[in-house]
This record gives C-alpha cells, structure tokens and sequence, in this order.
C-alpha cells in the first residue's frame, strides 16, 4: 500500500497548519500517529506522545513512521468510547475494538494469542463530520483504517483485490487528515506478485548487495559484531527450533533482518501441504514473538523446494529468497577463496552464506573491508527492494 516517510508527513503536516492557522492553535486538538509494519503489512496507531517517541526510536527498522493520522478535538465531548488495542504476537498487528463484550471476550478467551495493551485513545460511536473508514486484509484477516478521503480512494482503486471496503468503523471529531501515496520498499502485494519466483536480487546500477546467512541461529552474534564494526547488515534466515530470545534481541538490537528457513530444517519438498505450512508459521509466530515483526522472506532448507511449497510462501506473505550466488562455505572453502568472489560484485545481487562456519567468520572482515573500498554497501534483503525490481527465475 502508499504510504510516504517521515520527510513529506512533517512536510504535509506544516502546510497543513499554515493553512489552517485557527484549528492548528486550537490546544485540545490530538495527534493520533500512524505507523506503518511492513512485515506484516498493517499499521499501528497510537495517540500517546511518549509511545511514538520509543516507536521512532527503538523500532524504526520495524516501524515506518508516517506522520499524524489525523486530530482528535479531546473536548469534544462525542469522543467518549475507548478504543482498546491488542497486540497478535502470532501475526506481529494489532487489533482494535470500541465493543465493551468484545473486548472482554479476547481478554479471556484468545489471551495467549492477543496482548491487551490498554486504551489507544477515544472517539466517537455516533456520526460526526469526520468518518474513520475501514478495510479488511482478505490475505491476512486484520483491519486498515484511514481517515482520509484521498487515501480512501486510493486503496479502493489500486488495491481492492486486497483490501475489501467495510464503510465507516468509526467517527472522530476534529481531524485534521494529512496522507500522499509515495512509493514503497515493501509492498503487502509483493508476495503474490512473486508468487512461485525464487529471487535472487534487484536489477539495479547502484552498488548495494544482500548477504543472507542460512542456518542459525548458531554465531549469530559474531556475525552481526563484523558488520556492526565493518558497515552493513546481514539478513539472518533462522531455523524455529534453534532460535533464542537472546540470539533475537542481539540480531534486532544491531539491526539485522531476520528471515525464516523452516522450523525444523528438513527437506520440505517432500512434506504434506499442512507440514509445510506449519514449518512456516510456527517459525513466524517465534520470531515476532521474539522481536515484534514477522519475518518478509524465507528460504527453504537445501533449496529444496516445489510447486505446493512456493504455495505455503505466498500465502503466508513471503517473497522466496534464492541467491545470485551461492558461496558454498559449507564445503569448507579456504577463507582466502571466499574473498576473491566479492573481487567483482554484481549490482544488486544476493550472497549466500552460512552460520557456523568459520571459514566465514574469517573472510567476512576482508570481504566487507573491500566492497567499501570499491563502494559497495551491504543492506538487508528488504532494503536491497527499494534499488529495484526484483530479478528472479521461475520455480517448479
């Protein structure tokens, strides 16, 4: 979906205010501010000052920040209902209800899946100039909601296969909406296009490249201290039954994307539709667990893969992960050989390498040395979107 960063919000939000002098003085006006999860492909919302600041801080790599929403007038005396939040850990969105029942029913019934996280804010049950609109995910089951008319529109026109149109959700008093549809490194429809595409980068004349490490997490810490001390980001595709708080909260503290490689890191090319597709989600809910986002690519064990299997991918939203090169550090290769396959980069391409290895562990500080020397940047799979589309070759 379009969505603009944190440079044309401040820039809308100002000409917004220059044009509305008299609303903008008015001191009970409330932001409600709007980010963007683009690994799950949904926003949060949220009205308290302090919380965005942590958000913006502590969670910018998860979190897209795009300005205020819109205002609520907190004198109003309409805005009276709460609107409660909870946090779906399985799914890394939240969900948001004005119902008294309903909320109780999730605080009782479904407590191991959704978080109660408190009040997001009040507003209004009844009609007022300024509906909330809402539309339904038909791909992921949660809510968008959005207060302007334009980006109404604009979902309904360039994304109502995915986004079905249920009418007002709510009514807010007072808003100021402010929304333009820039372009976007991560699109919720990404997966779909892809569909069954095994990627192995961007096309791409900027000198930017992925390194993706299999397997972990096993050294993971040791891998991301190079980069963190060398420049760039790894992506970390992780195997569920290895992964540890610890190893998560490290990876995320310093940056890293985290990817799924499978749950048990078996072949599954050979696995039932439903094993599949366990081996993908139960290695989806630890990691947002773990850090709050679930995981954007994934990358079958061996490279294995089949027609059911590239299914499984797409309909858990994830775009397949190949590589443009694999490095084969698995074979243990001399660290000095490893070297020499950076000595001309490919624009744009994604690297493969394994934990665990410390032929890799040796190479990586010379590796990442020489492709800053030549101009190179190493960024995550995610980021390697925004330099280009993507450059595949068909799977079975």
């Amino acid at each position: 979906m379009g969505r603009r960063g944190v440079l044309s919000a401040l820039l809308a939000a100002t000409i917004a205010l220059l044009l509305l002098p008299n609303v903008a003085r008015t001191s009970t006006l409330m932001p409600v501010y709007r980010f963007y999860n683009a690994g799950s492909g949904v926003h949060l919302y949220t009205a308290d000052e302090t919380e965005k600041n942590n958000v913006q801080a502590n969670l910018s790599s998860t979190y897209t920040y795009e300005g205020a929403g819109y205002w609520i007038d907190t004198s109003d005396p309409v805005n009276s209902n709460p609107l409660y939040r909870f946090y779906n850990f399985r799914e890394g969105v939240h969900f948001y209800t004005a119902d008294e029942t309903e909320k109780n029913n999730v605080l009782t019934k479904l407590s191991s899946t959704y978080r109660y996280e408190g009040v997001a804010y009040n507003i209004s049950l009844t009609p007022t100039s300024m509906p909330a609109y809402r539309f339904l995910n038909v791909r992921t089951g949660v809510h968008f909601y959005t207060a302007t008319e334009g980006e109404k529109d604009y979902v309904i026109k360039h994304y109502g296969s995915t986004y079905r149109y249920e009418g007002v959700g709510f009514y807010i008093a007072g808003s100021i909406p402010l929304w333009s549809p820039p372009p976007s490194a991560w699109d919720p429809t990404l997966p779909q296009t892809y569909r069954g595409v095994l990627i192995h980068g961007v096309k791409t004349t900027s000198k930017v490249i992925a390194m993706d490490f299999d397997d972990g997490p096993i050294n993971s810490n040791a891998i991301v201290d190079i980069f963190e001390q060398y420049g760039g980001t790894p992506t970390l595709f992780w195997v569920g039954g290895r992964i540890t708080p610890g190893a998560a909260e490290y990876a995320v503290a310093h940056g890293a994307e985290i990817a799924n490689h499978s749950w048990s890191h078996k072949d599954m090319s050979g696995m039932s539709s439903t094993s599949q597709f366990n081996q993908i989600d139960w290695t989806d809910a630890l990691i947002a667990q773990f850090t709050g986002e679930k995981p954007r690519w994934f990358r079958a064990p061996f490279n294995n893969t089949n027609g059911s299997l590239f299914d499984q991918v797409a309909s858990t939203q994830h775009l397949y992960a190949d590589q443009y090169v694999s490095t084969r550090d698995y074979d243990g290769i001399p660290a000095a050989d490893l070297v020499k396959i950076f000595d001309t980069p490919k624009p744009g391409a994604i690297y493969l390498f394994h934990e665990g290895r410390a032929n890799t562990i040796a190479a990586l500080p010379t590796i990442l040395t020489n492709l800053k020397k030549k101009g190179y940047t190493v960024v995550t799979n995610t980021e390697l979107l925004k330099y280009g589309v993507p450059t595949a070759s068909l799977g079975p």
